[in-house]
């Protein structure tokens, strides 16, 4: 239907694109055939059918539009054809005609611009403001608005203040304003395309395009993939091509192919990432209105939406039948815009027709009036932010600044100064609880080495927490305790201080909570204390600071002296671990219950976090898991593809029955007990500390919602004593530090609208079930002050097919979504668009939501769409697919089902030619040589190959990369070595090739959670080097997640086995390609004769890769049918 509403309105204009005649004896012309209007008379063509006269019939109203005046009909010198005798047909002489009348109509449109602009102008000085006591509207001195009065007096002002300044006179101009929007967006279309022809998959027109378009595009793609081919070559890169790249939406491919059956069985991972807040969301410009949404799809407008302009636009706003006239054209004689997601054609108000009120402005002409169309029609990207409406009580302003609203929004109340004073006075006192909370839980089994360290990273986090923060400790073992944090006064009774911190809640860990979780709630209080603010003035002249903490600080001295593993023993004993309802006492702290009762009437109103320092599985209580002693290890054979059939668990030997069941137990309790802790607004961060099994596999369901899950081991491993970035307490600093402040919100939603032909398969990142939504006590929290539905965060009673939404769990910056499709039938059109929108609620209750809309070119070539493939892109989506389903099937034969999925896209994407006695398979060459040479890169790399051996390690390494962006994935999968050039003081992009190690260079290999740093013995006494290097890595490490562990070594030291483990021996390259890298690498080789006797001195006897490049291709080439 909707490829037949376009038909229809193309069949309405002419064959030159240009509007129909204005003149109504030009419009039955358009219905007559050229034979007989050149033989009819004027006399005769008046004899028309009654119909047509009825749907063309003019009124004064249409010559008062199109300035049909009485010097028109006057006579005009004849053309010079004429004077030779050559009489034009009827048909000329009305296109002659027509042609004048169009000069005449641009020469006073041109008028009129210049007019409006002056108008404009001096009504800037007399715009509509805002007043305590209303709506003011300023005197009008332009006698041209005085005629115009059927809108102004016809508007049902709002009567607490609403926002009216997008409507004025200029606006209630139908053509003025259309005219203004459709020639920006013109503009901006030719302008765009002028400056970057690389970029016209988002710039060009909205319009059909013909083949030559994609032919041309074609080209200039293939001249691209012709330069990163030549720069290839070069074997070196700056640094800086990375940091380039806008990671917010990134495409498998620039082309779609439109077959549906072979697209699909390509095997091929077709699919998006989605970075939402690569850009972080500042508070963009209050809107006045929001944006219009297509009717079928609910998607928003953006640049790429046609504006369709009517063949004639006519004011019937006099005259009640000319109205039922215009309801009978239909479609066409309105304003109106073509989503391109559906098509769908959404009518646009022309702000005239029947009774106006505020509601219809508000969908109608409101948004269009304003300005606002040059963020959508100029950007894929734009921001929303809708104003607040002053309706809000007493309460409502309570909750705010409760919730410690910023100042950034533009609609407080500031004539309720006694509202505010009271509210802040009651917020004190009975609202503590709506303050962000902290709470460190510790595992008591944790020596006391480790415990110093932690300790110190505690009480550097805390100086960094904002003001009216509330901290809390737990520590727990068989037991959970709750130090009491406000038993005593600091202030007053010093020496009895220390007794009262030491005083603790004791609760059984054997258990769920039960009753003693009401009475943690009735006395959370007690076991909290508040961040004040350590600067206090006593004179006018002196500043006194203290401790924002003093109680925690003794709690975590005192903790020093009681824990039992000092590090000294040879043997300790180690104490069964509750972790499970020492997670739950602390959501009962914060007005949460943590057992089995779900029907919690107490609410958070700000998000809250739980640190958890962890030494080993949780074996004691709900959720045990069981002992597993034998999975320290990864199968490493397994991993190198030995066993096809590995029916072993993940932890590398077969469980009973019994053991079977109390792990799945375990796997639900922490699942259930981390979704409701993101229901509260609760992240979960788990560091684990020290070298025991810890069944990372298992408790990472805590942290899968919001949270993150890191190792540490001791601070002088690995490094020989020295590092970069510091201790490891600056480490684990950073990791809590950067939680908090990156953190872009306390909701958010992801909406997905696609085309019909398009079907959503997979999505890989974090978030949760959309059931849980209703759950979300801090959204009931919010809505509970909200009056109108428009004002709540999110209506759960809705229900829409129309698109896909998804709920966004974690809101940290560098998070990313992997979005997996395919096409359910082919697609008859020339693009076809994706949006993203999402939705974000921030800590002060501002709601925002940013839309992203994607446009991608539609193919009937497989190679061409082949072609256009990212392989980066479409590697990184088919790691993600296949290091998900390896932690759902609990399977660490990884490297066996990449194999196996390579060797499916190989097949369906390649030509199968029969012969005589055998098929003979043509493999494309981009598929051959640049998609297997990634895939062997990955495959012998950090996730699937045998370099990682402890499996709690490579656990956390493909949860990080589950929700990564582009970047961190490429340093996961692919990580790139950066010499320093000692010419141009610049880091370069060399290969992974053992021979760039040399005692004069320096070499950086970054893998993302470490980072390899070896300083050739020749560059120690080399400052400014040094001091390059240093700069170079505290702006690479800077509020990264998790905070990477830097690592220092020479070319002879034993650490140096890190970055040899992942460089490439001699066997990986040809003699003669390794030549050439090493006389690139080093420019004083240039001029010698490299043989094989000269690469020996580089290669490594300890370090062998298991297949060549050259055998993997065999490997999978071969045997494929």
């Amino acid at each position: 239907m909707n490829d037949l509403n376009l038909s229809k309105l193309s069949l309405e204009e002419s064959n030159d694109g240009k509007n129909s005649p204005s003149h109504p004896r030009q419009r039955i012309q358009f219905y007559q055939d050229e034979s007989t209007t050149t033989s009819s008379s004027p006399s005769q063509q008046n004899q028309q059918p009654p119909q047509m006269y009825e749907q063309q019939s003019p009124t004064p109203q249409m010559y008062e539009q199109q300035s049909l005046t009485p010097q028109m009909y006057e006579k005009q010198p004849l053309p010079e054809m004429y004077e030779q005798n050559q009489v034009p047909s009827t048909t000329q002489y009305y296109q002659q005609q027509q042609q004048q009348q169009q000069q005449q109509q641009q020469q006073q449109q041109q008028q009129q611009q210049q007019q409006q602009q002056q108008q404009q102008q001096q009504q800037q000085q007399q715009q509509p403001y805002y007043s305590n006591n209303g709506f003011d509207i300023p005197t009008q001195t332009n006698p041209q608005h005085s005629e115009i009065t059927s809108l102004e007096f016809g508007i049902d002002l709002p009567s607490d203040g609403g926002n009216m300044s997008g409507i004025t006179n200029d606006s209630i101009q139908t053509g003025s304003w259309f005219d203004d929007i459709l020639n920006y967006q013109k503009q901006y279309f030719n302008s765009s395309n002028n400056s970057n022809s690389n970029k016209a998959t988002t710039t060009t027109t909205v319009q059909q395009t013909s083949n030559d378009d994609i032919e041309n595009y074609l080209k200039d793609h293939i001249q691209n993939k012709i330069k990163e081919n030549q720069e290839q070559k070069q074997y070196t890169h700056p640094i800086n091509m990375e940091y380039g790249i806008d990671q917010s939406v990134l495409s498998s491919s620039t082309l779609i192919f439109n077959r549906h059956d072979q697209f699909n069985k390509s095997n091929l991972p077709n699919g998006f990432l989605l970075s939402p807040f690569y850009h972080p969301i500042s508070t963009p410009t209050s809107y006045d209105y929001h944006p219009p949404q297509c009717d079928n799809c609910y998607s928003y407008v953006n640049i790429y939406c046609k504006l369709n302009k009517p063949l004639e636009v006519t004011n019937n706003s006099n005259s009640n039948s000319n109205n039922n006239n215009k309801s009978k054209k239909g479609k066409t004689s309105s304003l109106s815009w073509t989503c391109s997601i559906c098509l769908n054609e959404n009518l646009i108000d022309d702000g005239k027709s029947g009774v106006r009120n505020i509601l219809d402005v508000v969908k109608g002409l409101g948004w269009w009036s304003t300005n606002h169309y040059k963020s959508v029609f100029s950007s894929e990207t734009f921001d929303i932010k809708i104003k607040k409406r002053k309706s809000y009580k007493s309460k409502s302003i309570a909750s705010v600044i409760d919730n410690g609203i910023d100042n950034d929004d533009d609609d407080d109340d500031d004539d309720n100064e006694n509202n505010i004073n009271s509210a802040k006075n009651n917020s004190i006192k009975n609202n503590d609880n709506n303050n962000s909370t902290y709470i460190f839980i510790i595992d008591e089994n944790i020596s006391t080495t480790d415990l110093k360290e932690i300790n110190e990273s505690i009480r550097l986090l805390t100086k960094e927490l904002p003001d009216k923060s509330n901290v809390g400790i737990i520590t727990f073992s068989k037991n959970i305790s709750i130090f009491e944090m406000n038993s005593i006064n600091n202030d007053e009774k010093s020496k009895e201080s220390l007794l009262g911190f030491n005083s603790a809640k004791l609760i059984s860990g054997a258990n769920s909570l039960s009753q003693q979780k009401h009475l943690l709630k009735r006395r959370r209080k007690l076991y909290l204390e508040t961040i004040e603010d350590n600067k206090k003035m006593i004179n006018d002249n002196e500043l006194q600071v203290k401790e924002r903490t003093p109680k925690l600080n003794s709690i975590l001295t005192s903790l020093l002296e009681t824990f039992e593993n000092n590090g000294d023993q040879i043997v300790y004993e180690s104490k069964p671990i509750s972790l499970g309802v020492a997670i739950e006492s602390a959501m009962s702290l914060i007005g949460s219950g943590g057992g089995g009762d779900d029907n919690d009437d107490d609410v958070v109103e700000n998000s809250s976090r739980f640190f958890v320092f962890l030494n080993g599985s949780p074996d004691y209580g709900p959720g045990s898991i069981p002992k597993m002693q034998s999975g320290l290890f990864v199968n490493a054979s397994s991993i190198g593809g030995g066993s096809k059939n590995n029916n072993e668990s993940g932890n590398g030997f077969n469980l009973t029955t019994e053991e079977h069941a109390q792990l799945n137990n375990a796997y639900q309790y922490y699942e259930h007990l981390g979704e409701k802790a993101y229901s509260f607004g609760i992240a979960i961060d788990i560091a684990l500390i020290g070298y025991n099994n810890f069944e990372s596999k298992v408790i990472s369901k805590l942290c899968k919602p919001s949270g993150f899950m890191t190792s540490s081991l001791e601070a002088s491993h690995g490094r020989n004593g020295q590092s970069v970035k510091g201790e490891r307490a600056n480490i684990l600093f950073s990791n809590m530090n950067n939680a908090i402040i990156k953190n872009s919100g306390i909701f958010g939603q992801l909406d997905i609208h696609c085309h019909d032909s398009v079907s959503l398969t997979h999505l890989i990142g974090p978030t949760i079930n959309n059931s849980d939504i209703k759950n979300n006590r801090l959204i009931q929290s919010f809505n509970r002050h909200c009056e109108n539905d428009e004002d709540q965060l999110i209506s759960t009673d809705q229900v829409n097919d129309r698109y896909t939404s998804f709920i966004i769990s974690n809101l940290q910056q560098d998070i990313c979504f992997s979005v997996y499709y395919n096409l359910q039938e082919d697609i008859p059109l020339d693009y076809i668009h994706f949006q993203f929108v999402i939705h974000l609620i921030k800590a002060n209750g501002v709601k925002i939501s940013r839309v992203i809309t994607k446009r991608l070119k539609i193919t009937g070539n497989f190679d061409r769409f082949l072609s256009s493939i990212d392989l980066k892109v479409t590697t990184t989506l088919l790691a993600k697919k296949l290091v998900l389903q390896s932690l759902k099937d609990q399977s660490s034969n990884i490297q066996f089902e990449l194999d196996k999925q390579v060797k499916k896209i190989c097949l369906s994407c390649s030509k199968i030619e029969k012969g005589w006695f055998k098929k003979s398979i043509i493999i494309p060459d981009i598929i051959k040589n640049e998609f297997l040479k990634l895939i062997y890169k990955i495959r012998r790399g950090l996730l699937f190959g045998s370099i990682i051996q402890n499996n709690d390690d490579l656990v956390i390494h493909q949860n990080d990369l589950l929700n990564s962006n582009f970047i961190d994935c490429q340093k996961l999968l692919l990580p790139k070595l950066f010499q320093l050039n000692k010419a141009s003081n610049q880091f370069n992009n060399i290969p992974l090739d053992i021979c760039s190690i040399n005692p004069n260079v320096i070499l950086i290999l970054d893998c993302f959670t470490n980072i390899y740093i070896m300083i050739g013995s020749e560059m120690n006494d080399d400052t400014e080097k040094l001091k390059l290097l240093k700069d170079h890595i505290e702006y690479t490490t800077h509020q990264r997640i998790p905070s990477p562990c830097v690592m220092k070594f020479n070319e002879n030291g034993h650490d140096i086995r890190w970055m040899k483990s992942i460089l490439s021996s001699s066997e990986s390259y040809p003699i003669q390609e390794r030549i050439n890298i090493i006389k690139e690498i080093y420019p004083e080789y240039k001029d010698l004769d490299i043989n094989q006797e000269f690469l020996k001195r580089f290669d490594d006897p300890f370090s062998s890769n298991d297949t060549t490049p050259a055998q993997f291709e065999r490997e999978i080439t071969t045997n494929l049918l």
